[in-house]
């Protein structure tokens, strides 16, 4: 008989985590009770002493856990969904900072109907309402319609009323820190250094945020874990030659801070998850495999509200982002360059998240940036000065008002030549293309991709001396 390597205990839980989260996915469409057999399956499968036969048994219990989940979570939002279609009467909680332009959007959350706390949250578009901010609490009126994407309802253009405009002293310290940093510099630059600071992208303005998705570089002012991913290994990056300690310490303060100023809702807080896990995997390095963090963050964050999984471009785009940095950029690192530095790092690993999210965001959007790699490399290695310098300038606007000026003058310098760049490159002839992408060639580039950084990764580590 011949001889089987059997497989270590972290393959099997990657395995396993892998096929919970694809239940997960699979159990919130319209599959048929067929898969309650996996389990039993999957229990008499683990009996058998072959590691191969193992993981396939551990496999099926994870996939038959994910799909009873996911299942299960499609009626979670019931209490709220069933009235859509009904003119209804919402209270809850303004969970964002509303953004106005022709019309205020908003995220409502903590939501009441008929004096009963529902499930979800819902996304609101009213006419222009320039006095709301977050943290109000609300009531409107008009007609539920089907959300999208974490939002399983919306309401849009119903007759909205204020009810308290208390907020908590962390949400006042939150204004004061943002009426700081216009304190301290003009827009756009102040409005600009919010967004990459903290992800507001309701203060740039319009044709700004236009620039920003036309040449690849909206992730710079989203909250999410894409943007906050990137930000967290590049601080790492480039201090980690100094002091592997002080990289960690910074990069932890800076993502400690991002919770605080950024609000601490759920995204914000899933963002930050990641970005930790980005962190712990470089600095362990390869004591800890990448694809193990990659997937138990997953599969904690999509058991908890499976909807993520399936319909939140912000989780999705995180991930990807993590797997790009943790996963690809070290393969690419070691068939490319021979002990690259720190400014190479950081192209590497942002060159890595891009190429890893193209095809998601081309299915999502149908169009894709041409330049977006190079806006990347130009503009993603001086985010984190702008950062450090527009955190100091945002302070002393708020706390030193008559020196603002002189100190945020570098934040000021390093802002206005990042738009310089972006300006410049999004007058080039082709920008942006339009493009079609199925799911199907999704499934297929994903897969061939996988297995590309999977031979790619196994020749390392056979020819390690191939440099």
């Amino acid at each position: 008989m011949p001889h089987t390597t059997p497989l270590r205990r972290t393959t099997l839980i990657i395995a396993t985590l892998l096929a919970f989260v694809v239940g997960l996915g699979l159990g919130q469409t319209d599959i048929h009770f067929w898969w309650v057999w996996l389990f039993p399956l999957g229990v008499v499968t683990l009996l058998a002493r072959r590691s191969r036969v193992f993981v396939v048994g551990l496999c099926a219990i994870g996939l038959c856990l994910g799909l009873w989940r996911g299942h299960a979570s499609l009626r979670q939002f019931d209490a709220l969904t069933r009235h859509i279609g009904q003119t209804v009467s919402l209270t809850g909680t303004i969970s964002d900072d509303p953004a106005t332009a022709k019309q205020t959007n908003f995220i409502l959350t903590s939501v009441s109907l008929g004096g009963r706390q529902v499930a979800g949250d819902v996304r609101v578009t009213s006419y222009p309402q320039r006095q709301l901010k977050r943290g109000y609490v609300v009531r409107i009126t008009g007609k539920l319609k089907a959300g999208f994407s974490s939002q399983p309802a919306s309401l849009g253009y119903g007759q909205l009323q204020v009810l308290s405009t208390k907020q908590s002293w962390l949400e006042q310290a939150r204004q004061a820190f943002f009426a700081g940093m216009h304190t301290a510099m003009p827009d756009p630059n102040a409005g600009f250094a919010l967004g990459l600071l903290i992800g507001v992208r309701s203060m740039i303005p319009v044709w700004l945020q236009n620039q920003l998705n036309d040449v690849g570089l909206s992730h710079l002012v989203a909250v999410s874990g894409y943007n906050l991913t990137i930000i967290a290994a590049a601080f790492y990056t480039v201090l980690r030659p100094r002091s592997r300690y002080l990289a960690t310490a910074v990069s932890v303060w800076l993502i400690s801070f991002f919770i605080i100023v950024a609000g601490a809702s759920a995204s914000v807080v899933r963002a930050a998850v990641v970005a930790l896990l980005v962190l712990a995997a470089k600095y362990y390095g390869r004591s800890i495999r990448p694809g193990l963090l990659l997937a138990l963050a997953a599969a904690a964050t999509a058991a908890w509200n499976p909807w993520l999984l399936t319909r939140d471009l912000g989780w999705q785009l995180s991930f990807l982002a993590f797997a790009g940095i943790a996963v690809v950029a070290p393969v690419l690192e070691t068939r490319l360059f021979r002990n690259p530095g720190s400014i190479k790092k950081v192209a590497i690993e942002s060159f890595s998240a891009q190429l890893i999210t193209f095809p998601l965001i081309m299915l999502v959007f149908g169009r894709f940036s041409v330049i977006a790699p190079l806006a990347n490399m130009l503009v993603l290695p001086l985010v984190p000065a702008a950062m450090g310098l527009s955190l100091v300038a945002g302070l002393s606007g708020w706390l030193w008002p008559v020196s603002a000026t002189v100190l945020a003058w570098p934040a000021w310098f390093i802002t206005q030549l990042m738009l310089a760049i972006i300006t410049r490159l999004d007058t080039l002839p082709i920008v942006s293309l339009t493009a079609a992408l199925t799911w199907t060639r999704l499934v297929i580039i994903y897969a061939l991709g996988t297995l590309l950084i999977w031979l790619l990764a196994r020749r390392a580590v056979t020819e390690p001396h191939a440099q």
